[in-house]
């Protein structure tokens, strides 16, 4: 009977053990597709001197060609499906509120210039989370 209990602790050590191993793991597999991500639309963005200047002309106020619309257009898309994934991670655990935060910062910035904002507003549960006032933090209310 004592060996079994033994046996009984031991496997609960190592269950222990194999999940925390497990959760680190996931954290750092988020970790590393979100800094993959970054690189990937900073990248794009660092090598493509006409996505840079839409993006710097949508900022000013400036009026864009059809060309630099969808451009902006696809550039706002790639982040807001950055925050749809941390919105998705975070409902499932594996994300922390911070990491969902950081994801809606740079489309909250953004939106304070109107080329932006009218895409995001095309973009349907991401788009309020954004424009509305505390937003986010009514989200995390909903889902916590």
């Amino acid at each position: 009977m004592l060996i079994a209990n033994v046996g009984v602790v031991v496997g609960i050590i190592f269950l222990a053990i194999e999940v925390r191993s497990n959760t680190a793991s996931n954290r750092i597999a988020i970790e590393t597709a979100w800094s993959s991500s970054w690189v990937n639309i900073n990248t794009g963005t660092a090598q493509s001197p006409e996505l840079a200047n839409a993006i710097a002309k949508a900022q000013n106020g400036s009026q864009l060609s059809s060309g630099e619309v969808v451009q902006v257009r696809q550039y706002v898309r790639a982040l807001a499906s950055q925050a749809s994934l941390m919105r998705r991670l975070y409902v499932q655990g594996y994300a922390t509120r911070p990491d969902v935060e950081r994801a809606y910062m740079g489309l909250r910035g953004l939106a304070e210039h109107d080329a932006f904002r009218q895409e995001i507003e095309q973009l349907g549960t991401s788009g309020p989370i954004v424009l509305e006032e505390g937003g986010l933090e009514k989200w995390f209310e909903s889902v916590d």
